[in-house]
């Protein structure tokens, strides 16, 4: 469990910076749209971020990436057990990255025994637990300095509060959210400002940016995580300025960008203060507020279309392809035919005295030395493999083929094939499950791992049998 942690977070991460990069582009078809739509975005990003699972479509754009989802819903990018997988992989949606790491990475049944990966993934969990404590102390130091600054704050109204020690207004708190404006601020702007803040909180922007926050605490070593924070906050309040001008009436620009260059000359709160957040970005607030127009309607309805088609993609998962064990196989098979047996070893099968294997719905193999023997012996559960001349052909040492069959002619038949690694027993075995087009089923057995290699992609890998199935009624 402790080690599947850090690889869902990764995992949230990595769709994430799929989800943030669209979002970037999409922004820039919204720039002529009130920056609300902007702003709702980001909420795309944020589910993402928090959210491990999602619902399946058939729109997603992680399907462009082949992202692989598990079962539960959630993208598998960094498999959950990659740290005790006997064959660790990962798919991530950059092109040769993954293939890559993939062959950095250990593999085989030794590697399960000396767990070359737990040391890593121990200190790669501890090194973000450790980021998350520094960004919660930071944030709790920042918070309890504003604290100390709002010490004397005298009432104005309802939830509204002036103070003499702060330089721009912010909105604090998350169950009674206040608003407190600095002392200095003129009389004539308030109302302007009072407007800002309370949107802030009618929209529940106080509570969004926590969860905000906390995203960027999880996923502090994620740097598009950290640029999505910032825009996020700009669009934010971008589009808090845009309600205010909208409520008011008339031409307020100059007046209201006015006030935001006057805020904009004292110190603004110092970021990391989850619990209260102020106004930033003063240069891009003021160029939107005096370039601000009433949008056309024409554009309402495309921001409405871009944002709900945006959501569709983004919020959802690819569907897994699920493959379904042809009903053939939910049966028992003798031998009917040995079309390969490697003259290199000394014992011999014949169809009468080769085992009785038993195929279920999903991949399991079940062996019994013959039909009439009720001691079955589970072997494990196959995967989906694709045969190669590198992981199929090459295993097979000596041309000992019954009437002309070779690997080419198997691999180039196939429809499908799974493989099985059995590393736990004498001369660490492996199978092939091959499902022909012509609706014929072949088991191989082979051996690996001959001289201390880690799997069956050594040289010393070899295919003894091949048999070819004949199912029992």
């Amino acid at each position: 469990m402790w080690y599947a942690v850090l690889p869902a977070v990764l995992n949230m991460s990595i769709t994430a910076c799929v989800v943030i990069l669209a979002v970037l582009l999409l922004r820039l078809t919204l720039r002529r749209a009130p920056k609300v739509f902007s702003y709702a975005l980001w909420a795309l990003v944020l589910f993402r971020l928090l959210c491990p699972v999602a619902l399946p479509s058939d729109f997603s754009l992680l399907g462009v990436f082949d992202t692989p989802v598990s079962e539960a819903g959630s993208a598998q990018y960094i498999p959950a057990k990659i740290v005790h997988a006997e064959e660790p992989e990962i798919s991530l949606p950059l092109p040769g990255v993954s293939e890559t790491v993939n062959n950095a990475l250990p593999q085989g049944g030794e590697r399960l025994a000396a767990a070359p990966l737990e040391l890593p993934a121990s200190l790669l969990t501890y090194i973000w637990l450790s980021g998350i404590a520094v960004m919660l102390l930071y944030s709790a130091v920042q918070y309890a300095r504003l604290r100390r600054r709002l010490v004397g704050a005298s009432p104005l109204r309802e939830n509204i509060y002036i103070a003499d020690h702060i330089a721009s207004p912010f909105v604090m708190g998350l169950f009674r959210p206040k608003i407190y404006l600095p002392s200095s601020l003129p009389d004539a702007e308030r109302d302007y400002i009072i407007l800002h803040e309370k949107q802030h909180i009618r929209r529940g922007d106080h509570a969004t940016r926590i969860l905000a926050f906390a995203a960027l605490c999880v996923h502090w070593f994620n740097p598009l995580v950290w640029l999505a924070f910032v825009l996020s906050g700009n669009d934010m309040e971008m589009s808090c300025d845009e309600a205010v001008m909208k409520k008011t009436g008339g031409d307020v620009r100059a007046d209201y960008s006015r006030s935001l260059l006057r805020l904009s000359t004292g110190r603004r709160i110092i970021a990391g203060t989850p619990l209260a957040f102020g106004e930033g970005d003063a240069r891009g607030r003021i160029k939107n507020v005096l370039n601000y127009k009433k949008p056309a309607f024409w554009v309402i309805i495309a921001a409405v279309i871009v944002c709900v088609a945006a959501a569709a993609c983004l919020l959802t998962n690819p569907r897994e392809e699920k493959q379904h064990a042809p009903e053939s196989f939910c049966h028992g098979y003798s031998v009917d035919q040995i079309v390969y047996q490697s003259g290199a070893y000394s014992f011999f099968y014949t169809p009468e005295t080769a085992p009785y294997y038993y195929l279920t719905s999903d991949y399991a193999l079940v062996v019994r030395e013959n039909k009439e023997s009720d001691a079955d012996v589970f072997v494990g559960g196959f995967t989906p493999v694709e045969l190669t001349k590198d992981n199929f052909d090459s295993y097979f040492w000596i041309d000992d083929w019954w009437e002309g069959g070779s690997a080419a002619g198997l691999r180039r038949e196939n429809k499908q094939a799974w493989r099985l690694l059995v590393s736990d027993l004498p001369g660490t075995v492996f199978y092939y499950l091959l499902l022909q087009d012509n609706g014929d089923v072949y088991l191989t057995y082979g051996y690996y791992d001959a001289a201390g290699t880690d799997g069956p992609a050594s040289d010393d890998s070899s295919i003894r049998w091949v048999f070819k199935l004949r199912q029992e009624a």
